[in-house]
Parts: C-alpha cells; structure tokens; sequence
C-alpha cells in the first residue's frame, strides 16, 4: 500500500469535510436511538415479537408484555419490547456453574 496522493486541499477544506462526516455520523446514530422509542401497534408489535395477534392480546390482558392502551387501541414501545424479550434471557450452564462457586466460595476473615 503505497499509494500517495498530493493534493492541494486548503487546511480549512479538510476540517470542512470531516466536520460533516461526523455530523453524518452523528445523525445517523441518532436516528438509530430514536427509532426504538418509536411506538408500534399490534400489528407491528406482534410481528417484531415473531409471535401471532391473539397471543400478544393475551400477553397484555395478563399484564405480562409492557403495553400502552389509549382508548380501544395498544400500542408498544420498540425499547420496551427489547428489554422485555432481554428478561426472558436464559442463563448458560457456565453462567450458572459461576454463580454457584461465587455463593459457594469460603468468605475470608477480616482482621
């Protein structure tokens, strides 16, 4: 990789465009952030889920998924879904195995 370019691009110019690369960049994480506050309807929420209808209105009747109800309809909150699908999470048997030695271990004597 010896590729060399010359150029005659002013100082000023080169702070110029990376100033609006990052802007770009910040942007777009931006809009990323955003769109999981976005609000969903059953539809989209059972879809994101990959779950049917009736069983999403079951789940709220129940008061188990976190859901909004504003007159006849619900809504859902995209971060809200996420962390609610991250609960969920099982534990590895290393995990566990870990967790079992940490409680197990013999507590030193402070003197």
């Amino acid at each position: 990789m010896n590729d060399l370019i010359l150029t005659t691009i002013k100082k000023e110019e080169i702070q110029s465009l990376i100033e609006e690369a990052l802007k770009k960049v910040l942007l777009h994480n931006e809009a990323q952030t955003e769109s999981n506050d976005t609000f969903l309807d059953v539809d989209h929420a059972a879809a994101f889920l990959g779950i049917a209808k009736p069983t999403l209105y079951a789940k709220c009747a129940g008061k188990t998924i976190p859901h909004i109800k504003k007159g006849k309809k619900l809504y859902f909150q995209k971060n809200e879904l996420v962390a609610y699908l991250k609960s969920g999470r099982q534990k590895t048997e290393d995990q566990m195995r870990a967790e079992i030695q940490i409680v197990a271990s013999p507590r030193r004597k402070r003197s």
